[in-house]
């Protein structure tokens, strides 16, 4: 108890402090490349890098995203239809949104129009 309550009392200081100053140490990752599922080694596209980080630095980050999580609900700060990493809300909320609209256009015989972005990928050059 005693370890959890001296960790806190650092994250609160660098969350406080103007500069935000954190160890070097937590800023430093080892990256493990490791092949993804029935891809060929000979390819660097095959690898998927993780990295492997201070766990203290997990643990503060964790902090950071939990205090931002609760200041943007709070507050009312993001969209209504953004689901993805929010708590009690799913995908598969805006799914069946989606069919209640296909289905309301179809009995009032209206038309629906539907516009879908595939962006499978559209991170693997960051």
């Amino acid at each position: 108890m005693e370890a959890r309550k001296t960790m806190l009392n650092v994250f609160n200081r660098i969350w406080d402090t103007e500069s935000g100053h954190m160890s070097a140490h937590w800023k430093r990752a080892i990256i493990v490349p490791v092949l993804k599922k029935n891809k060929d080694s000979g390819h660097l596209n095959s690898y998927r890098l993780i990295s492997l980080t201070s766990i203290l630095a997990k643990t503060m980050e964790r902090l950071v995203v939990n205090r931002l999580n609760w200041y943007l609900e709070e507050y009312g700060i993001l969209a209504v239809e953004q689901a993805g990493f929010r708590n009690n809300r799913s995908t598969c909320d805006h799914v069946t949104q989606f069919s209640q609209f296909v289905k309301d256009a179809l009995d009032g015989r209206n038309i629906l129009t539907a516009v879908y972005i595939d962006f499978k990928g559209a991170y693997d050059s960051v």
